[in-house]
């Protein structure tokens, strides 16, 4: 049983760390959305669609 415990452990660490980084990759993409649209102005954009 205390090897599950030690798995069920590192996954749960695993997937509170990919949560993380999937916010902080997110966060960083709407900034970047932000910059192109509000800051520079440029069509980068509308050329994506």
């Amino acid at each position: 049983m205390q090897h599950d415990q030690n798995f069920g452990r590192a996954v749960g660490t695993l997937h509170e760390y990919g949560a993380y980084a999937f916010f902080l990759i997110l966060g960083l993409h709407l900034a970047a959305v932000i910059w192109h649209r509000v800051v520079k102005k440029d069509e980068t954009l509308s050329r994506m669609a």
